[in-house]
């Protein structure tokens, strides 16, 4: 049951294609490291340094330029309805103790 000479090479191709279809089934591998997720370290909120409450901010906004023409009550029930008590401004246009100074 031996190999004649011009058998060798076919055995020798088929040996190696079986180790090829064998290993190309293998499951991957990782490459030596762990796969890697982000990570948030750390977490912060800030407010602006002007605040301005939700009853100066509905009179600035019905004293403002078209205020009048807007229905009456309808701005009252937006900022009555919004559930803000207060808000945080980066400029100081709305702030009651810069405008009266």
């Amino acid at each position: 049951m031996g190999l004649d000479a011009e058998q060798l090479p076919y055995a020798v191709a088929a040996v190696a294609i079986l180790i090829s279809i064998f290993m190309a089934l293998q499951p991957k591998k990782s490459s030596g490291s762990e796969t890697k997720y982000p990570i948030i370290l750390g977490f912060a909120t800030g407010n602006p340094e002007y605040k301005v409450m939700q009853t100066e901010a509905l009179k600035v906004a019905k004293s403002s330029p078209g205020g009048s023409q807007i229905t009456p009550g309808v701005l009252d029930r937006i900022y009555g309805n919004s559930k803000i008590e207060s808000r945080y401004l980066c400029v100081p246009d709305f702030s009651p103790s810069l405008v009266s100074a």
